[in-house]
């Protein structure tokens, strides 16, 4: 290799190593600007999240107590969650702890209008003293607040697990108001 061919080779490795230097300072702002986005959307709409924490929160504690039929408004439209939890309490399972968290919020299209909708996590363990064993769960719970026809729908449970709801996301054009991409 001679000389010129060196330079040239050299300087091709120190133009890589500028363009990556600057795709990574690119990379770093754009994360700092989501993260101000998203600081900003949380801050901008924690009202709304909180109240509706604190709602699933007094739901949930219905739903997970010892008297299966006391399920309230919203859970009881989880059908599967209440006979997941009727087959506990008959197994001698008891609540232990629960946490109620939210996940993701936004708005949604339900036949042409915008609708709020959270996504949220229901945390909980529960104790069995026959077996001496402990058992955790977490199922998340998406709803849309129709507040105009005082109606809650499209319930959807599923598992904590992430992308578990890509597709309801998708289908109800869902735009978050919690979290940034």
């Amino acid at each position: 290799m001679n000389l010129h061919q060196q330079v040239n080779k050299q300087k091709i490795k120190e133009q890589i190593e500028k363009d990556q230097k600057l795709a990574d300072l690119r990379a770093e702002a754009d994360g700092v600007a989501k993260k101000e986005e998203q600081k900003r959307l949380r801050k901008l709409n924690r009202n709304i999240v909180k109240s509706h924490v604190q709602f699933v929160s007094k739901e949930a504690k219905l739903w997970l107590d010892d008297d299966s039929e006391n399920t309230g408004e919203m859970l009881n439209l989880y059908p599967e969650l209440v006979k997941f939890m009727n087959k506990k309490l008959k197994e001698r399972w008891k609540l232990d702890s629960f946490e109620v968290i939210i996940n993701d919020y936004g708005l949604s299209n339900f036949r042409d209008r915008i609708i709020e909708t959270f996504i949220t996590d229901i945390q909980f363990t529960l104790k069995n003293n026959d077996l001496g064993e402990y058992e955790d769960f977490c199922t998340r719970i998406a709803i849309l607040d129709d507040k105009e026809f005082n109606r809650l729908r499209e319930p959807k449970a599923v598992s904590c697990q992430p992308g578990e709801l890509k597709s309801y996301k998708l289908k109800r054009d869902f735009q978050s108001s919690w979290v940034v991409q």
